[in-house]
């Protein structure tokens, strides 16, 4: 099972940053990690997409809704 979430963190400068976390739940590995000032939802879906291709659709995707 994957998980994802994102952070949110400012530079020493004051500048914006979101990270997008994809780890995989069973062996703790990062499977993903997007850092970008921002990060749109089409970001979002062109990693996913990404690794659909490589590694295959994991059942299920567990997100925090929080």
């Amino acid at each position: 099972m994957w998980a994802w979430d994102f952070v949110f963190e400012k530079t020493r400068g004051g500048s914006s940053l979101q990270w997008l976390v994809i780890i995989d739940e069973y062996t703790r590995g990062c499977v993903r990690l997007k850092i970008t000032c921002r990060i749109q939802h089409e970001d979002v879906m062109d990693v996913l997409r990404e690794l659909f291709l490589v590694d295959g659709i994991p059942e299920p995707i567990r997100t925090d809704n929080g």
